[in-house]
């Protein structure tokens, strides 16, 4: 199984990543959030993200936490080409 992989969510690209040493997939936030807002444009949908995530923090949320380092590195990869 690739390590690095591309989903499909309603016809849109996600990006994903398998680690296989726990067995648990990890899915680009960003792809996803793009898909559900409907925005067209990748870095409108990374700020939204940013956004969110600073929110949830303030409101001592314990939903956003430390992302593995190689998942990181992953979604900086850009948007999800189709």
């Amino acid at each position: 199984m690739p390590e690095k992989s591309l989903a499909v969510f309603e016809g849109k690209q996600i990006r994903r990543h398998y680690d296989e040493d726990t067995g648990t997939w990890y899915f680009s936030v960003v792809d996803i959030i793009q898909e559900l807002i409907q925005q067209p444009d990748y870095q409108a949908a990374r700020n939204y993200c940013k956004v969110l995530k600073n929110r949830l923090y303030k409101e001592g949320s314990e939903t956003v936490t430390q992302t593995p380092k190689a998942t990181r590195s992953f979604t900086k990869a850009g948007p999800a080409t189709p």
